[in-house]
């Protein structure tokens, strides 16, 4: 009798354990869930700082060009060193040449 007495009772135990399991699972997937929506989040995050760090570069690159060029002595400075270096090149190119004979 003690035998049928505990297969029923552990036959009345299946709902609860099977309840269990079920609340395991949920429990397990909503963690992978909020695992992916977190990751997810971190991503964008990082998008959009990066997006934000491209932007200031862009505007402190014009910011710069802007100042270069607003000032017309700049341009004029800009063009005589280029020449310079271009008139010392050849100056010492034909040093160069000069020496070689």
């Amino acid at each position: 009798a003690s035998v049928a007495e505990g297969g029923a009772a552990a036959a009345a135990g299946e709902p609860v354990a099977a309840a269990r399991l079920l609340q395991r699972l949920r429990l397990a997937s909503d963690l992978r869930a909020g695992a992916r929506i977190f990751g997810a989040w971190q991503r964008h995050v990082v998008q959009v700082a990066c997006e934000r760090s491209v932007q200031i570069a862009e505007l402190e690159r014009d910011e710069l060009l802007r100042r270069l060029y607003s000032t017309p002595d700049s341009r004029d400075r800009s063009n005589r060193n280029t020449l310079a270096t271009v008139e010392r090149s050849m100056s010492a190119a034909l040093l160069a040449r000069a020496l070689e004979f």
